[in-house]
């Protein structure tokens, strides 16, 4: 009983650390555009019943100066949760700096789990520049910023499933599995959890974007 009582609070401390940050539901912003007010749309395909989440930094822009932007320091954040609906956000006719997040991770114990990410950082003069590390967890482009000063802009964001294996994770969780499968109690108690946790194998998929 006590070997069961410590795998319990072992497995919710592990769980809470894949607790996610508070993310709302994107409640539609019914103001009437104007002359004044340009939107921000983005626009989600094939993404399904994906948990995905979105997270979108906007500053203005500070100074331009050649190729390099300046942006402000503090500006509007949104989180929010995908409720299979266009996001439209209002702004101002100004010139922004964006930061836009888009990323899911699925959560099926002993199933194959999806994951993927997305980063823009819309705040160069430049065009769309892709910055690949190894062993990111995430592609990373770094786009022009944006000017609604005249019109609004769109984000089209689209789900490619791509059937790659996330090897490290894979790695990780069969080999501890295997290693604790092999040990005395209360090590072999531990056998289920990685499998629970991040199921079979975990696929690591891409996300495109199109701007206009």
């Amino acid at each position: 009983m006590k070997n069961f009582l410590y795998i319990l609070f072992i497995l919710s401390i592990t769980l809470s650390c894949f607790s996610t940050p508070d993310y709302q539901i994107y409640q539609k912003d019914n103001r009437i555009n104007s002359d004044q007010i340009h939107s921000l749309n983005l626009d989600f395909k094939e993404f399904k019943d994906l948990p995905l989440l979105v997270d979108i930094y906007i500053n203005n822009v500070k100074e331009i100066q050649g190729e390099e932007i300046k942006c402000m320091d503090s500006g509007k954040e949104f989180h929010l949760k995908f409720n299979n609906e266009k996001i439209n956000i209002n702004l101002e006719n100004k010139m922004y700096c964006l930061t836009i997040s888009v990323h899911y991770n699925t959560f099926r114990p002993y199933q194959k789990n999806l994951k993927s990410s997305l980063l823009l950082d819309l705040n160069s003069n430049g065009e769309c520049l892709r910055k690949s590390k190894i062993n990111a967890l995430f592609t990373h482009y770094k786009c022009k910023y944006l000017d609604f000063t005249n019109n609004s802009h769109s984000i089209i964001f689209t789900n490619i499933p791509s059937e790659r294996t996330d090897k490290q994770l894979a790695i990780i969780s069969w080999g501890t599995t295997f290693t604790s499968a092999f040990k005395p109690p209360p090590f072999i108690y531990f056998t289920p959890i990685p499998l629970f946790l991040f199921g079979y194998i975990t696929v690591e998929n891409q996300i495109s974007f199109e701007i206009d």
